[in-house]
């Protein structure tokens, strides 16, 4: 008996909620590939040896569960498709990873995101900043070019998650809750994020502690600006010693006419930032990276939802859960 739309449409009205999301799943897992091991063949360009760098790779059989393993003719060493990707070693499938990334690309909070994809909230959490830790990896190898504004911005130190069984040590006495930073002006209570923008493209990173330095200048810029570009600052010195570096012409002036986009950018990142209710510094790198992915390259739910995959999920980067929170607050220049 062939079903039309009409009927289609009758059924999913007399669903509940529950049956509505249970065909959901059953869709997603028949409209994506049948598992992780094809899905990470179809979008890496190339298979590689993760322990050399060579292609010079053989298919090696499969696992009970259908991944593709190879081995490498230069070095002899064997891996899999998910090797040294944010997939290995994990026990769920590709569609609830699917799943996820669409909470995330929707805005949706941690505690919903996984009552709905059926993890736990340690996990939900870890998750995200191995999906943004990837993101970012990828996006460091674009460079601005055209006209470049560069400015920095500030914002409050925060130590949140480090306590007494943490592995980080609280360098100082916990605040209470209030106003995060408690003396005036530029302190040691405030870090700096350099950041330049180009058309929708964006770099910015946590660089020292009080006003950034020409060494937190360079942190962030050298190597990321096209020769020949133009440089847009508001006239701090360092600025200079990177339009040398790098070959770009400097125009650096008082009037803010010549840094307003970078300001826009400024104040939708700090928008974003307090729309999560409490960022921890380690952590702030990566929901710049998020904040570039949805408001500055302006995509769409369905674009962010296609482009996280199909760049988390190849790039190779892995490190253990455990591993997720160790990381500088601020890093070592």
């Amino acid at each position: 008996m062939k079903l039309t739309g009409k009927d289609i449409m009758a059924y999913l009205s007399s669903c509940s909620k529950d049956g509505l999301e249970a065909l959901i799943d059953s869709l997603s897992s028949l409209l994506l590939p049948s598992n992780t091991s094809e899905y990470l063949t179809e979008n890496r360009k190339e298979i590689t040896c993760p322990s050399c760098g060579h292609s010079h790779v053989v298919k090696n059989g499969k696992s009970k569960t259908g991944m593709q393993h190879y081995i490498c003719r230069d070095c002899g060493k064997a891996f899999s498709a998910s090797t040294n990707t944010i997939l290995q070693n994990s026990g769920k499938p590709l569609h609830v990873w699917k799943k996820y990334v669409e909470c995330m690309a929707t805005g949706m909070p941690l505690r919903q995101t996984a009552e709905l994809c059926s993890i736990t909230l340690p996990t939900a959490f870890v998750w995200r900043h191995k999906i943004l830790d990837a993101i970012a990896k990828y996006l460091e190898r674009e460079t601005l070019e055209g006209k470049i504004e560069a400015d920095e911005t500030f914002f409050a130190l925060s130590y949140k998650g480090n306590h007494s069984k943490s592995a980080s040590n609280m360098p100082r006495e916990p605040h209470k809750r209030g106003n995060s930073v408690h003396k005036k002006g530029l302190s040691k209570e405030q870090v700096c994020v350099p950041c330049a923008i180009s058309g929708q493209q964006a770099v910015g990173k946590v660089a020292c502690l009080r006003s950034a330095s020409t060494a937190a200048l360079k942190y962030m810029l050298n190597n990321r600006l096209a020769t020949g570009s133009i440089l847009a600052t508001d006239g701090k010195p360092g600025y200079a010693v990177i339009a040398q570096e790098n070959n770009v012409e400097l125009h650096s002036s008082t009037a803010k006419v010549f840094v307003q986009h970078i300001n826009n950018y400024h104040s939708k990142l700090k928008n974003f930032i307090v729309g999560l209710h409490g960022v921890a510094t380690k952590y702030l790198n990566n929901y710049i990276v998020w904040n570039t992915m949805i408001h500055l390259k302006e995509c769409s739910i369905k674009k962010v939802m296609d482009s996280i995959p199909q760049i988390a999920f190849t790039v190779p980067l892995w490190k253990p859960w455990k591993l997720i929170p160790c990381r500088d607050i601020i890093p070592s220049i």
